[in-house]
């Protein structure tokens, strides 16, 4: 009895994923946020002391290519695909499969032999 997984279990399992993607996502906002603080402070005071001779703004190609990794990582925990749509498009794909072989149901479908009888292709 204990391996049936109940529907309030697998509800608490799914919203417990949820929760996760979604902590895991504030924790990499906020390490982004950190870090990038950082290097700007880094670079505004390399830049002060070298009498302006440092201006160059090198951060923001940390900023801008760690921050296209972080949108990509929102989007998935926020607006990603869930599970419902997954199984959807799995399940289409495997019908257009199925029709590409010529199989219409979850059979296998029997092997024709080779007609011999074609004429060969003309060669050049």
């Amino acid at each position: 009895m204990d391996d049936i997984i109940q529907p309030e279990d697998e509800l608490r399992a799914k919203a417990e994923k949820t929760v996760e993607a979604k902590l895991g996502f504030k924790r990499h906002l906020t390490v982004y946020l950190v870090i990038n603080a950082f290097l700007f402070a880094i670079w505004l005071i390399t830049a002060l002391v070298s009498g302006g001779g440092a201006w160059f703004p090198w951060f923001v190609f940390v900023l801008v290519g760690w921050g296209i990794g972080l949108t990509m990582h929102g989007y998935k925990v926020y607006y990603g695909e869930d599970e419902a749509k997954r199984e959807k498009l799995v399940s289409e794909e495997m019908q257009r499969l199925r029709e590409a072989q010529g199989d219409t149901g979850g059979e296998a479908k029997e092997e024709k032999p080779a007609d011999d009888t074609a004429p060969p292709a003309a060669q050049d």
